[in-house]
C-alpha cells in the first residue's frame, strides 16, 4: 500500500496494509538485482500503513487509518527507521478526509501534502495541502 526511499539510509520501506508492517528493503541498485528484507515493525497496534514519507531528518512519517478510515481514525505517526514510535497525530476530522493514502512534506518543512484517494467520490479533495507546524519537534 505505501512505499518510500530514503536517501538517510539507502533503504526503501514498503507499508503492507494487512499486516500493518512496515518492511526495510534494500533492492540492491548497487549489486544488481538482488533484493533483501533488512528489518520489519509493525506500526501502533490496529492502524495499517497507507502512506509513507522518509524524512530528510532520516525518520518515517506514516499516514494510517483505522476502522476504514473514518474521520477521528486517522493518524500521523514519526518512527525512527528501526521502528521506535516518535510522535503520533491525530489527524483533525474538521479537514473531511475520506481515506489518506499518501503523505509528503516539503523541503522546506512548510507544508504537508496529504492524499485521499476516495475524497472526490465524496465531494472532498484528492490532494490536501496544510500548513507544516512540526508538532512532533520537541
Amino acid at each position: 500500500e505505501a512505499m518510500t526511499y530514503s536517501p538517510a539510509t539507502g533503504y526503501f520501506y514498503a507499508g503492507i496494509q494487512d499486516s500493518g508492517n512496515v518492511y526495510v528493503l534494500d533492492l540492491g541498485l548497487d549489486e544488481g538485482t538482488t533484493v533483501t528484507a533488512m528489518d520489519e515493525f509493525q506500526i501502533a497496534q490496529g492502524w495499517s500503513p497507507s502512506g509513507l514519507f522518509a524524512h530528510a531528518d532520516g525518520s518515517l512519517y506514516v499516514v494510517s487509518m483505522s476502522g476504514g478510515g473514518q474521520a477521528g481514525n486517522q493518524m500521523i505517526f514519526q518512527y525512527q527507521t528501526d521502528g521506535t514510535l516518535m510522535c503520533a497525530i491525530t489527524i483533525p476530522s474538521e479537514l473531511g478526509l475520506t481515506r489518506p493514502d499518501g503523505i509528503y512534506i516539503d523541503s522546506a518543512d512548510e507544508f504537508l501534502y496529504i492524499v485521499d484517494s476516495q475524497g472526490p467520490i465524496y465531494d472532498g479533495y484528492s490532494l490536501y495541502q496544510i500548513p507544516w507546524t512540526n508538532p512532533c519537534a520537541s
